[in-house]
């Protein structure tokens, strides 16, 4: 948080459209590009271009900032994966041995609100968290007649209610992975739908048998249906859009984690989408990832899966230098003897694979960091080609050819992993033009959490408007987790409707 816009601009670039955002009535935190010059401290954001800068928003901040006089690190009060403080006692018992001191009030705090997140990505604003300053405000989506509350999933929790043409989607709920997430999860639900005066007549969730949030679901009295991931994900940005409910459109679709109708982790997908049904028309073909929720966490077992499946040897990689003699042997013997070994045909983990072969990232310290060094590490791309696959346009999509080339480049010809970067995103660019012009599609939905990387999304939008196909993208909710209940209520509405006509 900084003091005022000026101060912003001494340690970031802000264009005309973010000072607007950041001065806007949502004030959202706002993800700009580092000045060289900034005096703040590389730790906050390390290896990242960018900085999350917010203004006051608040008259208590406006008189703490004004003292003050140069920026602070806001946060949320909470601990990692729990839910934020809104009881002052409940604060000093949680947070009593972290926080060297607290400002209280008497005032009340109704429900916990986190601050929103958005970028600039091709020209205008990309949320990365819908939370304090535009939810619960409605998702216009003409055609909704039901009413339906959507559960969404466990990662990056939002829940949805549709009524009457609109969608109300929640704040930003968090991970439904410790107890107190979860108990702040289900208060959301009765107060959510209590403040919207809605008795929904179903109640839409994810398929993942293990999701709490579905568990959940399966107790309430309504009608159940669950919604598969990266449908749901299609929908939530064809609705964002304002799309024609009846219109085709490819929806790619690439995150890191979503339950597959086969049992096996999706997230490489191209989805033909039309109405309520959809077909999985082409994918990444599967690998085997090691320690399942482990290799989440590590991307170097994420690579081990993926040399695997393309038969490149540790040995032959650098992946060799990043991982000792016992994980190496355990990683392997896992895959040989399928424990604790699931399928996976994720682009997330694809990315995590190449990162941790250029030696970016051996471990996660948060969602995405394998992912994200690799869309900084990227240069420019003029003239560079990208590396091959091997597919018919529709089925399985074979992205060993690109992995061979991959190491190829590190280990023969010594390339730098900055050019390694830039030729794999631009691999993934031609992939897409390449399945979009074999569906034949008149539109392209982005969606997944793989297209928060703006390196990605601004060269495949460019791509595939120059192809002549109109390309869309998140405007109003997440493309990641956090929007996954829109595309649930937006369907479940539509099924209802569908049945009584």
């Amino acid at each position: 948080m900084v003091p005022s816009l000026e101060h912003g601009r001494s340690e970031v670039e802000i264009s005309n459209e973010e000072a607007e955002w950041l001065l806007s009535p949502a004030a959202p935190i706002v993800i700009l590009p580092r000045r060289a010059d900034s005096s703040l401290p590389d730790v906050l954001a390390p290896g990242n271009p960018g900085l999350g800068i917010m203004l006051p928003y608040t008259p208590l901040h406006t008189l703490l900032m004004n003292r003050l006089g140069f920026p602070v690190v806001a946060t949320s009060g909470n601990r990692g994966n729990e839910p934020i403080c809104i009881d002052n006692d409940e604060a000093v018992e949680r947070l009593g041995d972290i926080a060297d001191g607290f400002l209280v009030h008497d005032r009340p705090i109704a429900r916990a609100v986190d601050d929103s997140v958005v970028r600039m990505a091709a020209g205008r604003a990309m949320p990365l968290r819908r939370s304090r300053g535009y939810a619960p405000s409605p998702i216009a989506v003409e055609g909704l007649s039901r009413s339906a509350l959507a559960y969404g999933g466990d990662l990056k929790g939002a829940i949805a209610v549709a009524d009457e043409d609109q969608v109300y989607l929640s704040q930003h709920l968090g991970d439904l992975e410790s107890l107190e997430t979860r108990l702040a999860f289900e208060r959301q639900l009765i107060d959510f739908s209590g403040l919207r005066g809605v008795a929904p007549r179903a109640v839409a969730c994810d398929r993942h048998p293990s999701y709490y949030s579905r568990q959940l679901a399966a107790q309430s009295e309504e009608r159940l249906i669950a919604i598969q991931h990266h449908h749901a994900h299609a929908i939530a940005c064809a609705a964002d859009n304002a799309l024609d409910p009846e219109a085709e459109f490819l929806g790619v679709v690439w995150d890191g984690t979503g339950y597959g109708d086969d049992g096996s982790i999706w997230g490489g997908e191209f989805l033909r989408c039309r109405g309520n049904e959809f077909k999985r028309f082409a994918w990444l073909r599967p690998f085997p990832l090691p320690g399942g929720g482990k290799a989440i966490r590590d991307p170097r077992f994420a690579a081990l899966g993926c040399l695997h499946e393309a038969g490149i040897g540790i040995r032959d990689t650098p992946l060799d230098a990043h991982m000792s003699e016992e994980e190496i042997s355990v990683g392997q013997r896992m895959i040989e003897r399928r424990v604790n070994t699931p399928l996976c045909s994720s682009a997330g983990r694809l990315f995590d694979a190449v990162s941790a072969l250029c030696g970016l990232c051996d471990r996660n310290a948060f969602e995405g960091e394998a992912a994200m060094a690799l869309e900084f590490l990227a240069s420019g791309d003029t003239g560079l080609s990208g590396y091959p696959f091997i597919g018919e346009g529709e089925g399985e999509i074979d992205w060993r050819p690109l992995l061979r080339a991959v190491v190829q480049d590190l280990v023969v010809d010594r390339v730098a992993p900055a050019v390694v970067s830039a030729r794999f995103h631009r691999s993934l660019v031609d992939l897409i033009l390449e399945i979009a012009g074999a569906s034949r599609c008149q539109t392209i939905a982005l969606a997944g959490g793989c297209f928060q990387n703006v390196y990605l999304l601004e060269r495949t939008i460019a791509a595939l408007e120059a192809s002549g196909v109109r390309a869309i993208w998140a405007r109003q909710a997440p493309s990641n987790d956090g929007g996954l209940a829109l595309g649930q209520a937006v369907l479940a509405s539509r099924i209802l409707s569908s049945e009584t006509e």
